[in-house]
């Protein structure tokens, strides 16, 4: 397989110090006969000279403002305090628009409503991860199901009503055949009447 070499967007290499190629992880939710919505979206960038943009690594995430693609807010995992800038630049992060971001967002859209098109109950939620290179957003993979445990900056996606709605409409199909309903926030199964 042949495949172009990307390189970072400049306005991210500014912001991060480090050519290494970046990712936004778009996480969408389709409810069953809908539209594919945006849950969230964040930008991950590597936070020293070690590189990984990966959040688990140590890599800042930085959640994005899913109208105009702007950086809102961000931090490091397992860190409680918010970061005002990188901290191996110190490039502010409020307000940085994401390159390509908006464009992102609308095909990520697009391609979840196609993927549900081949079997709508398999993709409830897709979790894309979305390069952005300096000639544009380049998909890496879809995460189908994608993990939805990251946190809009202290706001689970669990409790987000879009989320819910989604989980809802792909269980109901199935609470209507069982005694057992599942709770879609505590993600446990309760007694139903």
């Amino acid at each position: 397989m042949l495949q172009p070499k990307l390189k970072c967007h400049p306005s991210i290499e500014k912001l991060t110090g480090s050519s290494q190629l970046t990712t936004c992880r778009v996480i969408s939710a389709r409810v069953i006969g809908s539209h594919a919505e945006l849950l969230g979206a964040y930008l991950r960038m590597p936070a020293d000279a070690r590189g990984s943009d990966a959040f688990a690594s140590g890599g800042i995430a930085a959640s994005l403002d899913l109208k105009t693609g702007r950086i809102l807010a961000a931090k490091k995992k397992y860190e409680d305090e918010t970061l005002t800038s990188h901290p191996r630049t110190q490039e502010p992060f409020g307000g940085v628009e994401v390159a390509y971001a908006k464009d992102a967002f609308t095909a990520c859209r697009a391609v979840h409503d196609a993927l549900a098109g081949i079997d709508e109950l398999l993709v409830p939620v897709v979790g894309f991860d979305v390069a952005i290179a300096e000639d544009g957003y380049w998909f890496m993979e879809a995460n189908c199901p994608c993990d939805v445990q990251f946190q809009k900056l202290g706001v689970p996606y669990g409790s987000d009503p879009t989320y819910v709605r989604c989980v809802q409409s792909y269980l109901a199909p199935l609470q209507s055949r069982s005694r057992i309903a599942v709770d879609p926030i505590l993600r446990k199964p309760v007694a139903s009447g």
